[in-house]
C-alpha cells in the first residue's frame, strides 16, 4: 500500500462513500430494472427525475433552473437535456417572449419511464429507512447545511 494513503484505509468511516455505495446501490436496482429495454445512464434519470419534481413547483423551467436545483453544471445540464430530448424523454419549447430562451418539460414518454425508476428508488428508501428512520430527517438537513444558497 502506498504510505501517503495509508490513512485512508477504510472506505467506510467516511460518510461521502457511504452515501456513494448507498447511490450505488440504487443506481444498481435501477439498471437491473431496465435490463433488456434501452439503457439510460443514471445521472440523466437523476436529471429527469429533478425535472418532475421542479414542474410540480413551477410552471416554466429553464435548464439554469433546473442547474441550480441539481447542483449540477449548466453545461452537463445542457448536455443531457439535448440527449433526453433525442430519446423522446424531455420537450424543448421555445419561450413565446424570448426566442432565444427554450424552457423544457418531461414528456409523457418520459413520465412513463420515470414512473419505473421512481417506483425503485421509493422501494430502496423504504429499506432504508424500516432500518434507520431518522436517517432522511439528517439527510436532509445536511444537504441543507452543505448546498450553497446562492448558486
Amino acid at each position: 500500500m502506498l504510505k501517503e494513503i495509508d490513512k485512508y484505509k477504510d472506505p467506510y468511516s467516511y460518510i461521502g462513500f457511504i452515501i456513494w455505495t448507498l447511490e450505488n446501490i440504487t443506481s444498481s436496482a435501477m439498471e437491473d430494472y431496465y435490463t433488456g429495454k434501452r439503457k439510460i445512464p443514471y445521472s440523466y434519470i437523476m436529471v429527469l427525475s429533478s425535472l418532475y419534481w421542479l414542474m410540480t413547483k413551477r410552471e416554466s423551467i429553464n435548464q439554469k433552473d433546473l442547474a441550480n436545483y441539481t447542483h449540477m453544471k449548466e453545461i452537463t445540464i445542457s448536455v443531457i437535456i439535448r440527449k433526453l430530448n433525442k430519446l423522446g424523454l424531455v420537450e424543448i419549447i421555445k419561450d413565446k417572449e424570448d426566442m432565444r430562451a427554450k424552457k423544457i418539460k418531461v414528456s409523457k414518454k418520459g413520465a412513463e419511464v420515470l414512473t419505473g425508476f421512481l417506483d425503485i428508488v421509493v422501494e430502496v428508501e423504504k429499506n432504508i429507512q424500516s432500518k434507520t428512520p431518522e436517517l432522511m430527517t439528517n439527510l436532509k438537513q445536511l444537504k441543507d447545511e452543505l448546498s450553497f444558497k446562492d448558486r
